[in-house]
């Protein structure tokens, strides 16, 4: 194989099958593609699970600067929102939501967000 890099592009954007071959005039012999790596997940635990009133969030960067927490129902809504300044762990009292299943989402500095299931008994 021998040759030249004649074109060179960068997106900020997912391009469609249609954009690259639009992009490549249907010649898509040596098209290179990559793609920017996300961080990966924030780490952490919750228990006890399931709980009664209390809610423990363990959380694996405790040294990051901001971590976002977010208490959601099972239609996504938010139900309580907090951001933490370098705590490793959080209680929170959820005994005034209905019993039932809910989700703690974290993320922190960019890092993809996760969320886990609780049940609330």
């Amino acid at each position: 194989m021998s040759g030249a890099i004649d074109r060179v592009a960068f997106w900020s954007r997912d391009l469609t099958p249609g954009d690259v071959a639009k992009w490549c005039n249907g010649n898509m012999d040596q098209l290179i593609t990559s793609v920017e790596p996300k961080a990966p997940a924030v780490d952490f635990n919750l228990f006890p699970n399931p709980t009664e009133d209390r809610l423990t969030i363990s959380i694996g960067n405790g040294d990051q600067l901001e971590t976002k927490v977010k208490i959601l129902d099972l239609q996504g809504r938010v139900l309580q929102e907090l951001v933490t300044n370098g705590q490793s762990q959080l209680t929170l009292d959820v005994k005034g939501f209905a019993k039932g299943f809910y989700f703690v989402r974290v993320e922190s500095n960019g890092q993809t967000p996760i969320a886990k299931k609780f049940q609330l008994i």
